[in-house]
């Protein structure tokens, strides 16, 4: 189901209304972001306190605590690896994403990357009037 939104009567008005809305969205980003740094803080903590009182857990009135652990790979030899992905195919073991930054950087040096393209991604930029 599309939301519908009422457009303000003029453009000028539109530009006052984004700016009124990012601002808005901004203060309850500062508050989300007050109270993701609480959240870090305290898992930190459980984190830290548990393993010393020789548990994994811990429950509340509302809610129970528990420590996961999970095998995260990570790459200790990149020609190593850049090797296996080469000989084998398996090109899937990567992210598919280009750098940015990367391509940008070699094309500013005149260097073309063969398979690349580029798109133009236009946004609004947004200025306070004073």
């Amino acid at each position: 189901m599309a939301v519908k939104f009422k457009i303000p009567s003029t453009l000028g008005a539109c530009a006052d209304k984004l700016y009124e809305l990012r601002t808005e969205r901004l203060e309850y980003q500062k508050m989300a972001e007050s109270i993701k740094a609480e959240e870090v803080f305290l898992t930190q903590y459980l984190m830290t306190v548990l393993p010393d009182l020789e548990s994994t857990g811990i429950a509340g009135t509302k809610a129970s605590a528990n420590i996961k652990t999970d095998s995260i790979p990570v790459v200790t030899d990149w020609e190593e690896l850049r090797a296996y992905i080469k000989d084998t195919d398996s090109w899937d073991l990567i992210q598919k994403r280009l750098s940015t930054s990367a391509v940008k950087l070699r094309l500013d040096e005149g260097v073309e990357v063969p398979g690349t393209g580029m798109y133009l991604a236009s946004t609004i930029s947004l200025t306070k009037v004073k």
